[in-house]
């Protein structure tokens, strides 16, 4: 993508990650040849010279790199935290595209108003457009599980940019994988009684779904409600990573 040539790279989540910790070295370097791959190009495709090529490997070593940290879709191979983080940040590209557009016009409108104040004469001034495009995002139709749909009533909500599309994604792509639907939806309720329990000590902090149902596999966490657990410790040092604090004190 020539508009978004860098992606966000979260040091302390990636070294932090599960999968990470269990690759070996060649195998951190093809994912990340792999998801730069995906930023550029989209999808990356099934196909063995293309793999190859792509990280710099054999398409054995990348395939095996891809079926822990992708989903195969029909246009290819596919990271969904990478998609959701570049859907992130089209959206604010687009908006500070907008911004600027609508900021070149009040100028240009400001600049009209001063000739014609400062002339005694109307001036012939030939008004300008700017024409804006914008391109609507494809409307998916998604079938959610029953299990995901109850597990969805009862997991506290956050905003974000269509939670339950990604979270129902997210939860799909773990079941797929041989996760039951009633491992997760246990997984939930545990969830939502830990962030009961912690909202009345000050401590609010909610993950988004697709995260917790991500393939980082939160949901395993164990989310005591007495003290501070591992999963609390964790959500705490995610936050202040988001907020720019300090994670070595």
């Amino acid at each position: 993508m020539k508009d978004l040539p860098w992606f966000p790279f979260y040091v302390s989540r990636f070294l932090g990650s599960r999968r990470v910790r269990r690759f070996s070295a060649e195998q951190v370097g093809i994912y990340i040849l792999l998801l730069c791959e995906q930023w550029e190009g989209g999808a990356i495709p099934d196909v063995d010279a293309d793999l190859a090529r792509f990280s710099h490997s054999t398409a054995s070593n990348a395939r095996n790199v891809l079926e822990q940290c992708f989903d195969l879709t029909d246009d290819g191979w596919i990271n969904p935290e990478l998609a959701e983080i570049k859907e992130e940040q089209d959206e604010k590209r687009d908006k500070r595209v907008r911004a600027g557009a609508k900021g070149g016009r009040v100028k240009a409108k400001n600049r009209l108003a001063k000739l014609q104040q400062c002339s005694s004469k109307p001036l012939a001034v030939e008004k300008s457009r700017v024409e804006e495009s914008r391109t609507e995002k494809s409307k998916e139709t998604v079938v959610y599980e029953p299990e995901f749909l109850k597990a969805w009533t009862i997991y506290p909500k956050r905003e974000g940019s269509n939670p339950k599309m990604k979270a129902g994604k997210a939860w799909a792509a773990r079941v797929r994988a041989g996760v039951k639907p009633s491992e997760l939806l246990e997984a939930t309720e545990r969830y939502r009684k830990f962030c009961d329990t912690k909202a009345t000590t000050g401590s609010p902090y909610v993950m988004q779904a697709s995260t917790f149902y991500g393939p980082d596999e939160r949901w395993k966490e164990d989310y005591t409600v007495d003290g501070i657990g591992t999963a609390d410790r964790k959500i705490l040092a995610h936050r202040m990573e988001l907020e720019g604090m300090d994670l070595s004190i």
